[in-house]
Order: structure tokens, then sequence, then C-alpha cells
């Protein structure tokens, strides 16, 4: 059995799956392909955090442009600095599966 936390709800992304917080804006449900999964992580912490669809494990340069503009079009401009990261970067975040381990390291995910 896996365990799902509670207060999370599952992202799956290609073969790889995740989990985010039900508190999380899922600002591009419409990207159906690709594998990654990045959050945004707003400096202050009463500031909405949000997740973004990206192609492999780690976002590129324009990926993170584009998640910074869905953020700010969706939720608006934050009073502090605003971070794009991977969310293979925190292990609680992933489905500790083998399979999903294999798919996360043939995405390019480093540490996994």
């Amino acid at each position: 059995m896996i365990f799902k936390p509670r207060g999370y709800y599952t992202i799956s992304r290609g073969e790889c799956v995740y989990y985010a917080s039900r508190d999380h804006v899922l600002l591009n449900p419409e990207m159906t392909d690709g594998s990654g999964l990045a959050f945004l992580i707003p400096t202050c912490r009463w500031e909405q955090r949000a997740v973004f669809n990206i192609e492999r494990a780690d976002p590129t340069p324009e990926e993170e442009a584009q998640a910074i503009f869905a953020y700010y079009h969706a939720v608006g401009k934050p009073r502090g600095d605003l971070f794009v990261v991977p969310a293979y970067r925190f292990p609680n975040c992933i489905e500790d599966t083998c399979e999903n381990r294999a798919a996360l390291r043939a995405i390019g995910a480093t540490w996994v």
C-alpha cells in the first residue's frame, strides 16, 4: 500500500508521481506533456505557494519565466522574492516507489 499524506493531492506527470499540498495553486493544469514539476515558493511565509508543470526534472530559464508570469497573473505579485524550485528536491513530495525513483532518474533528477 502506498502512503498518501493527508491534506495532499497526487499529481501524475508522465511516469512520475508527486504530492502537492491542497493549499498550492496549480498554475498550468492544461500542460499534459512532460514529466517535471516545480514549486513556486515566496520568501514570505503567509504568501500563496503554487505548482507549475515543466518538461523535465529541472526548469529551464524560459520555464522559470513562464512560471513566475503565471504566478503573477493567477495570484498576484508577492511581497518578497519568488523562487522556482524543482519538486524532486523535496523528498516528501515524491511518491516513494522503485518505479517512481527510476522515472525521476530517467528525466534527470540527480539525487533520487
